[in-house]
């Protein structure tokens, strides 16, 4: 019995390690993308390769494996969206900031106070402040709450500001760089934003096109119930129709090559990652009469317990828009809140490794496989002489 009990027991731990040495390769590693990917998209390899100004991003370029990888902390009273850069030129493919067509960037520069001011401070908006660490190099691009007012904590003395309010510095963000960011929020109810009755008269055209090859669009936006409502109800039904017509699919294929994102997504797949929501919402309120443009940055939903910062990972990557409104300025609308997941149910194996704590133990049992083996042979062979003793 005691023999047998041993066997089993050397079987069991050699089967575990060859499970934890095999599955990273390829099960466990797909896992940790799945878990860590849900309800968030992939941006940071983008944000890896592009040009430290991030002029453009593609769209639809189908799954992309995500990491846990921590990119930086902040510590702020105000989670949920973090704003890196807007694009308001939308290409087919993708989108571009499109800041050559609405006028020149401008620099700011530290005031006596330490200070480097963006922005004016508007009486109709309150100010949220994000204390930001990088943990990894990042770009020279900044992120916001919102609206960026000032700055501080920076070793340059300068920021770049573009036309649609997006932050960079003088260099690229090393691991370790701290600074401060504080900015504007609109300091409305939902209820006040659709009191909102006022069109926007001062905007640059470049904020409603809508390319012909979005075909779907222009067919669609006809088809929204839209009539007599205020800006801000559009956008909220061009939301709701997205939330009840597509799907949201971290794994959904690549657009093809000769295809339209936007209009592949609405009238052939309907399911997509937040690049494509964005950018099917963005193109929609546009369509009904809606200043929108495109947001990347990421999204603030994890807290450490000990420190009580937020934690950014690789996969808290995502995407979103802001609409115009008179009296109020650009205002954030995130189209995916209500959408629904399009994930098939996992198999057996796929379920145990979708638990966090199961792919930890198995991490930790392919880096230490052999001293395991060894552990559980030494403990099995002293369990035999203690028996004998006996």
């Amino acid at each position: 019995c005691g023999v047998l009990f041993g066997v089993v027991f050397v079987v069991a731990c050699a089967g575990t390690v060859i499970l934890g040495y095999s599955a990273p390769s390829s099960a466990v590693s797909s896992a940790v993308a799945r878990i860590r990917n849900t309800g968030q998209a992939y941006f940071y390899q983008a944000y890896g390769s592009w040009s430290s100004q991030l002029p453009w991003f593609r769209v639809g370029a189908g799954p992309s494996p995500n990491t846990d990888t921590i990119l930086m902390t902040v510590r702020t009273d105000e989670p949920g969206l973090l704003r890196g850069k807007a694009y308001a030129q939308y290409t087919g493919r993708g989108w571009e900031d499109g800041a050559s067509l609405l006028g020149s960037a401008r620099h700011a520069w530290r005031a006596a106070d330490g200070w480097i001011y963006v922005n004016e401070a508007r009486r109709d908006q309150r100010l949220v402040s994000h204390s930001i660490e990088t943990t990894v190099d990042m770009p020279s691009v900044l992120f916001s709450g919102g609206t960026p007012h000032r700055v501080r904590g920076l070793r340059s003395a300068a920021v770049r500001v573009d036309p649609l309010d997006s932050l960079q510095a003088q260099q690229v963000q090393y691991t370790g760089s701290s600074y401060t960011v504080q900015a504007m929020v609109p300091d409305l109810s939902e209820a006040a934003l659709r009191r909102l009755t006022d069109r926007p008269s001062d905007l640059p055209s470049l904020y409603l096109s809508v390319p012909n090859s979005a075909t779907a669009v222009h067919e669609l936006a006809p088809q929204l119930d839209t009539r007599e409502k205020s800006p801000y109800e559009k956008a909220e039904t061009v939301c709701q129709w997205l939330a009840s017509h597509c799907t949201y699919d971290l794994v959904a294929p690549r657009v093809p090559a000769t295809a339209d994102v936007a209009d592949y997504f609405l009238a052939k797949s309907s399911r997509g990652a937040c690049d494509q929501w964005a950018t099917a919402a963005a193109l929609l309120c546009r369509a009904v009469g809606v200043p929108a443009r495109v947001v990347i940055g990421y999204l603030l939903d994890e807290r450490d317990p000990l420190s009580g910062n937020y934690v950014v990972r690789e996969r808290h990557a995502y995407a979103w828009i802001e609409v115009y409104l008179s009296r109020c300025g650009w205002v954030p609308l995130d189209p995916t809140a209500g959408s629904s997941t399009g994930q098939a149910r996992p198999g057996l194996f796929r379920q145990l490794t979708d638990d966090p704590r199961v792919l930890e133990t198995l991490r930790w049992l392919r880096r230490n496989a052999f001293w395991t083996v060894f552990a559980a042979l030494a403990a099995y062979l002293v369990w035999l002489v203690v028996g004998g003793l006996r």
